[in-house]
């Protein structure tokens, strides 16, 4: 089951901390991605992606389930899309 659609996970902590390291990942692929193949999927914010990795990573212990829960069900779907209709999937 999809943390999204799993009612309460934000709640649960092992959950919430898989969730945030899954997050965490996404940023950090991104750091790794070049400038020029960023720009060619403008309709992520970038900086933002990479802003929340370093959200967890540095300040691990103040994540807010609620921030979080709201990464993965609001601004997550659009950037696995924007993602996958860039590289054809």
């Amino acid at each position: 089951m999809r943390p999204s659609t799993a009612p309460g996970w934000p709640r649960d902590k092992r959950t919430s901390d898989a969730v945030a390291l899954r997050v965490l990942q996404v940023g950090e692929r991104a750091k790794k991605v070049s400038a020029g193949t960023l720009l060619g999927i403008p309709d992520v914010p970038w900086k933002r992606v990479k802003g929340m990795r370093d959200w967890i990573a540095h300040d691990y212990g103040r994540v807010d389930p609620a921030v979080l829960e709201q990464v993965v069900t609001t601004h997550l779907p659009s950037l696995i899309t924007a993602v996958r209709t860039a590289v054809g999937r």
